[in-house]
């Protein structure tokens, strides 16, 4: 009787467990998504020379990367080899950007 018990909610606890990890998998392709969006509205407000919107940018790429940071720097992999690319590209340009404003707070 009680090895039935331990047997479904050990049943339950996988169910749980393979659902969360299909979650986390389109928060990340969501969120990917949106930093990209967000890094084009950056590159947008640089061309047109908008402090407001590119600081309002550079928090938002600035918090989706640290959330993702899990992906973008470690060896971490996805689901299929173009994420994982593409990934790797954002996190670059991430400490590219971390980079930039370091420099550029230290020179004025």
């Amino acid at each position: 009787m009680a090895e039935k018990q331990f047997e479904n909610v050990y049943v339950q606890r996988e169910k749980s467990v393979t659902t969360e990890r299909e979650d986390m998998k389109i928060f990340r392709i969501i969120s990917l998504v949106a930093l990209t969006v967000f890094w084009i509205g950056y590159g947008y407000a640089l061309y047109r020379d908008n402090s407001g919107n590119t600081s309002y940018y550079l928090s938002l790429i600035t918090i989706f990367s640290i959330l993702n940071s899990d992906i973008l720097f470690t060896r971490k992999k996805l689901q299929n080899k173009v994420l994982n690319i593409y990934t790797k590209i954002l996190g670059i340009l991430f400490c590219v950007l971390a980079f930039y404003s370091v420099i550029s707070v230290i020179l004025s």
